[in-house]
């Protein structure tokens, strides 16, 4: 009569059996129940790794650099790694906006006004027909405005008429210099021209007397344009200003919440206008 044999678990280990048992299953169950888009936060210290004698890729493009200006007015070359440290940080108050200069400012206060609704600020605009940095810059108009209203945030759009004038450097620079310093303190950014053709200099001379964050450079933008081959159409301003928005809410010096509006509100904000200034 042939012995059969069965392998028998001691006691001992029953229990760490159904224990190993249970806690796979518990595993099992946790995965299978997991929501696909979870998501886990954790932060990064941001270190300046080198730039240079980098040969990741052979057909690396070169990095792109700009250029900043220090007290001394001296232009330094700032790297990639370095484009953090000129970002503003984000200000989530309520805006007050004055937009405030020439022509190009009609339907842009429209657009302006689509984004106050959308983010809970207010604004007031002045266009000044035909002015120019000259203009402005050898009265009081900007101040009296300023002090007028009290804006939280300056848009100055100015520039257009001065396109093509010879040695804009000699002519205009102490008038842009008076201009920002009506606006003091406060914080602003310059709205350039919106060029129809290559231009004098003016938009070099804006950028070398207010700085990184403080100028949208219009120039490099399409427009549709008007019968006067000027000034953009109602809805090609209206992604003019789109642009700038985007610009006051991720790259400028003082960045405001600028979320797009959901529609127009089709109204005209409070506004002054002054005719263009008699020879």
């Amino acid at each position: 009569m042939k012995r059969r044999y069965k392998y028998i678990l001691p006691k001992r280990n029953y229990f760490q059996y159904l224990a190993l048992l249970c806690f796979a299953f518990v595993l099992f169950t946790a995965y299978a129940l997991m929501p696909d888009d979870i998501q886990f936060s954790f932060s990064l210290k941001k270190q300046k790794l080198p730039l240079e004698n980098r040969n990741d890729h052979v057909n690396q493009k070169p990095i792109a650099k700009m250029t900043k200006q220090d007290t001394s007015g001296i232009e330094q070359s700032v790297e990639c790694a370095d484009v953090f440290e000129l970002l503003g940080t984000l200000d989530t108050s309520r805006q007050r906006f004055l937009l405030i200069g020439d022509s190009m400012g009609e339907y842009l206060r429209l657009r302006l006004n689509d984004y106050c609704a959308k983010n809970g600020h207010t604004m007031k605009s002045v266009i000044w027909y035909s002015s120019s940095t000259e203009i402005y810059g050898s009265c009081d108009t900007l101040s009296h405005f300023v002090e007028t209203y009290h804006p939280t945030y300056v848009l100055l759009v100015l520039g257009s008429n001065e396109l093509f004038i010879r040695d804009i450097k000699d002519k205009r620079d102490a008038y842009v210099k008076h201009i920002l310093a009506e606006i003091g303190d406060l914080p602003y950014i310059w709205i350039g021209p919106p060029n129809w053709k290559e231009d004098t200099g003016i938009n070099d001379l804006i950028v070398e007397n207010v700085g990184p964050g403080h100028y949208f450079e219009s120039k490099r933008l399409s427009y549709v344009r008007g019968s006067d081959n000027a000034h953009p159409v109602k809805s090609s301003a209206y992604m003019w200003m789109d642009s700038i928005a985007h610009y006051l809410y991720h790259d400028a010096a003082h960045r405001v919440v600028m979320e797009i509006p959901d529609h127009s509100i089709s109204k005209t904000p409070p506004t002054v206008l002054i005719p263009p200034k008699r020879s």
